[in-house]
């Protein structure tokens, strides 16, 4: 968000009128954001499963949240986005703007911070306890 805020005011005040600008972050698919996520947090990746599996599990869970009356954990609309892979280029954007994505470990790692810092996250593993210890950035 920081990177995407920048960016906007870029564009106020050197944007070209009519120009689309494309702010792309990193190319991942989704076991790969994933994968790195957990690592960082220290935990194991999810277990991959059959795409026909996932739906009907995610269907069981809709069915069985709606008869408890609360919210999905996992929805089909969730399974069916994270088969997805969009690339998408911010060249035009680095270009005329000067705009620049900081690295993905970087803002995971400042993310899990912040829901760290709120209770939103519980340090269970060693490497979320040394994120919950290191300081914040600026």
């Amino acid at each position: 968000m920081r990177d995407v805020a920048r960016a906007h005011a870029e564009a106020l005040l050197r944007g070209r009128a009519g120009a689309v600008y494309t702010l792309a972050g990193h190319n991942l698919t989704t076991t790969e954001l994933v994968t790195r996520v957990c690592g960082l947090a220290g935990v194991a990746p999810p277990r991959r499963m059959p795409y026909s599996a996932a739906l009907a599990l995610a269907s069981a869970e809709e069915i069985t949240a709606g008869l408890q009356k609360r919210t999905p954990h996992l929805t089909r609309d969730l399974v069916k986005v994270s088969a997805l892979y969009t690339w998408t280029s911010a060249e035009r954007a680095r270009a005329e703007l000067g705009y620049e994505v900081r690295p993905f470990e970087e803002t995971v790692r400042d993310t899990l911070r912040w829901a760290l810092a709120r209770g939103k996250l519980a340090p269970d593993t060693e490497a979320l306890r040394a994120l919950a210890a290191s300081p914040s950035p600026a």
